[in-house]
């Protein structure tokens, strides 16, 4: 009886886990795999093979900082006057502290299948671009109308074009970090895959998805990919092939870096307000609306800069910032009446809910990771993780939303902690 319950829960688990993501590009429908996985998760803590026995120092003091951060969050509730939308907030947040105790104590069922839950998710996210980009053709093919997206009409293609289209920093995200997954495949081919056919298709998916995360363009999508590609080539390539690889590297970053510059409508129309007149940049109607908002949330920071508001008053924060500020400039009534409530960036909206020590266990959370040792097993992934998560952190606040929440947390607690060296191959 008992071998019967551990096969249906070791199953179970992974089941759960590979319908989870296979339906986090479509948004919030994802959220109900996801928590049946962490109950399952929690069951199988009473099982003794199931249970984690051993935690590493750098384990030990990385989980006291995901749960300390966590802590911090529940105890802004207390300092809060909005209390009913400071509880939804820790329903929401509660991710942050559920997935990082289940990985820390178990999660052997995932960690015994870290290759093909990564494998799943590249997989995954190859079939969802494909069926997109077969969209987009099919859309350039039967209507003149889309054909105006390659003139730079990027909210034409963005939020009109693609059906189930995820909000497209946490998509590029996803896309982002699925794309240095095939990277890791593809590198790591001795101990990972079986099969040359399997090798050549991973290699142009891994084409495709980086295809993809141009087509939506997205900024953070492409700053994230530019920015960690150079890192993560560093730490992965041997020193002899080194310098050839960075040379290559270098080549397409700049390349790319140069038709981003010239085609992304966003930033063109922030380079042409600021050659008119460089004061300009801090203009959130002729540059960015996120300009205003950061401005806002950071005005509301330094006013409480040591404890925050609460997780449930950053909304009315800046709902009386943008009033005060329309008095003199009346775009911010654009916003107010927007509902740009969030502080479109995740390190502002911590500071301002729990004050500079939240800031702070943030940070550390991104940080702590890249003091593991170098030879464990999927290092150079993790740290692509983190920096690609550290990078959109800056466009949204990703910890607002289930999409983000649940996916961070999943991925950073999934390959930091366990480090089992069996594993099964891919064929």
């Amino acid at each position: 009886m008992n071998r019967i319950v551990y096969q249906v829960i070791d199953k179970g688990i992974f089941l759960f886990a590979l319908l989870t993501l296979f339906l986090y590009p479509y948004g919030l429908v994802a959220r109900y795999p996801l928590e049946c996985m962490i109950i399952l998760l929690i069951v199988s803590l009473f099982f003794k093979e199931f249970r984690r026995s051993k935690h590493d120092k750098n384990e030990n003091v990385y989980f006291g900082f995901q749960i300390t951060f966590w802590i911090l969050i529940a105890f802004s509730y207390f300092w809060s006057h909005h209390k009913e939308v400071s509880l939804l907030d820790l329903e929401i947040k509660m991710s942050l502290l559920i997935i990082p105790l289940v990985f820390y104590y178990g999660g052997i069922p995932l960690m015994r299948r870290k290759n093909l839950v990564l494998l799943s998710f590249f997989v995954f996210m190859l079939c969802y671009s494909i069926i997109n980009i077969y969209y987009v053709l099919c859309c350039l093919y039967y209507s003149a109308n889309t054909i105006h997206w390659f003139l730079g009409n990027y909210e034409n293609y963005t939020y009109l074009c693609l059906p189930n289209l995820q909000h497209h920093t946490y998509l590029s995200l996803y896309l982002t970090f699925a794309i240095f997954i095939g990277l890791d495949l593809i590198f790591r081919t001795k101990n990972y895959i079986n099969g040359v056919f399997l090798k050549v298709i991973i290699i142009i998916g891994t084409l495709i998805l980086s295809f993809f995360v141009f087509l939506i363009n997205s900024r953070a999508g492409i700053l994230a990919l530019l920015i960690t590609l150079p890192i993560y080539i560093l730490l992965k390539i041997p020193g002899r092939f080194k310098i050839l690889a960075i040379s290559a590297c270098s080549i397409f970053v700049l390349t790319s870096s140069c038709y981003f510059l010239s085609s992304n409508p966003r930033v063109k129309q922030i380079t042409t307000a600021v050659k008119e007149d460089p004061k300009q940049i801090s203009n959130p109607e002729k540059s960015d609306p996120r300009i205003g908002i950061w401005t806002a949330s950071w005005d509301c920071v330094k006013e409480h800069i040591w404890f925050g508001v609460g997780n449930g008053d950053s909304r009315a924060a800046m709902i009386k910032k943008y009033i005060q500020k329309a008095q003199n400039d009346k775009y911010y009534n654009l916003l107010n009446n927007g509902k740009l409530y969030n502080s479109h960036n995740q390190y502002l909206e911590t500071w301002l809910t729990t004050g500079i020590l939240g800031f702070l266990l943030l940070l550390g959370t991104l940080l702590i990771p890249f003091f593991r040792d170098r030879k464990t097993r999927h290092y150079e992934l993790l740290a692509a993780f983190i920096i690609i998560t550290a990078l959109s952190f800056i466009f949204e606040s990703m910890y607002d939303s289930f999409i983000g929440v649940g996916f961070i947390p999943f991925f950073i607690s999934f390959l930091f902690y366990g480090n089992e060296k069996t594993d099964v191959k891919i064929s």
